[in-house]
């Protein structure tokens, strides 16, 4: 879980994303339980918020396919194959406001710690800016 939470004077955001992240490289393929692993967890994410994003790690770099590609894929694969940004332009458009749901913000660490239980999230990253 990726939380971005803004207070400058004449700004206020909060909004977060869900992610899963995998280790693939462009030109290999998951097995059937993998994928079917993978398939489940972006059924899960997506059940929670429509920003639920798998961060593909490789030797290439790392790269961000939206979860609900990845339900998408009829055929067991290599979500490489799907339309996808760098983890820098990713990060770019969350920023930017292009990315993310309203619905997961954090006012208090008691709601972020709510939150990851809700998600069922092993870990969560707090991006905090105050001006």
């Amino acid at each position: 879980m990726g939380v971005l939470d803004i207070h400058l004077p004449d700004y206020r955001m909060q909004k977060g994303f869900l992610a899963q992240a995998k280790l693939v490289e462009p030109g290999d393929s998951f097995d059937t339980a993998e994928w079917s692993r993978l398939q489940t967890q972006c059924g899960r994410m997506l059940a929670h918020s429509p920003a639920s994003f798998v961060f593909l790690y490789s030797r290439a770099g790392i790269f961000v396919v939206p979860a609900l590609s990845v339900l998408a894929l009829t055929q067991r694969g290599n979500p490489h194959v799907l339309y996808k940004r760098s983890v820098q332009r990713f990060f770019e458009e969350h920023f930017e406001c292009f990315i993310g749901d309203r619905a997961i913000s954090v006012p208090t660490s008691e709601t972020l710690d709510a939150l990851v239980e809700t998600a069922n999230a092993r870990r969560a990253l707090l991006l905090k800016a105050v001006g």
